[in-house]
């Protein structure tokens, strides 16, 4: 469910969510990068938005001509750095000109060159590590670390989504394992009694899960241990309570 069905679902909602607010189409499948419209009639087509930064990577730009849709002109830049006097700086690319039917009027490479596009504000947010993760599957996830890293950016964050999406279904086999010695031990006590313990032990799960997934995207603790903590704790008292349990 969570990889098959949850994971595109989740990228059309936050697609609807931002059309709906913004007005801007945008797609959010990481793997496929962003699109986005520009006010000028331009497309946008980029890889990653570094909002600390201010910078773009892998962009492509778009114009178009007055009359139909047919394209007059696409600029490449690599590397594409917002300045403080309101332009972008665009190193390492090319344009191509187009003329009738298509035909390339002009191709030029350049190093660097200034750009006139939205101010960084327009592109927005980067989107937080652990949504990315949510709307890809384990082999995509994984796939998208290895192209940030190879790209020199920070992934640890990432990482320890990523061992969460294999830590996490083993929380039903660890909960069972401490249901069976409450269920021995309080089971006189009274439904509403087991309810409210069952309902503190999930609370107490998550608030840990977050914990540790705070500290591990920190760099504190390593990606793995980070995301198993929780599982390994549980099912440490999982084990004592059934050890000790009196029958």
């Amino acid at each position: 469910m969570e990889q098959s069905i949850l994971a595109p679902a989740n990228r059309q909602a936050e697609m609807l969510r931002s059309l709906i607010r913004s007005g801007v189409p945008r797609t959010f499948n990481v793997l496929d990068r962003q699109w986005m419209a520009g006010t000028d009639d331009r497309l946008y087509h980029y890889g990653r938005f570094d909002p600390t930064a201010r910078r773009l990577d892998e962009l492509h730009i778009y114009d178009f001509g007055e009359a139909g849709w047919n394209i007059t002109q696409r600029t490449y830049g690599r590397l594409v750095t917002w300045r403080q006097d309101g332009t972008w700086d665009s190193a390492q690319g090319w344009t191509r000109d187009f003329g009738d039917r298509n035909t390339v009027s002009n191709f030029s490479l350049y190093a660097t060159r200034a750009l006139t596009l939205e101010p960084p504000d327009y592109f927005g947010v980067e989107e937080p590590e652990a949504a990315q993760a949510e709307r890809l599957k384990l082999g995509q996830l994984r796939a998208h670390i290895a192209d940030l890293r190879q790209a020199g950016y920070d992934t640890t964050a990432l990482s320890v989504a990523l061992h969460r999406k294999l830590a996490f279904p083993f929380i039903t086999v660890i909960m069972t394992l401490i249901a069976i010695p409450f269920g021995v031990t309080t089971g006189r006590k009274g439904t509403l009694f087991g309810i409210g313990v069952g309902i503190v032990l999930a609370i107490v799960y998550w608030v840990m899960q977050s914990l540790f997934a705070a500290v591990g995207s920190a760099g504190l603790l390593a990606p793995a241990l980070a995301a198993w903590a929780p599982n390994i704790l549980f099912a440490a008292v999982a084990a004592y309570l059934l050890v000790t349990a009196r029958t």
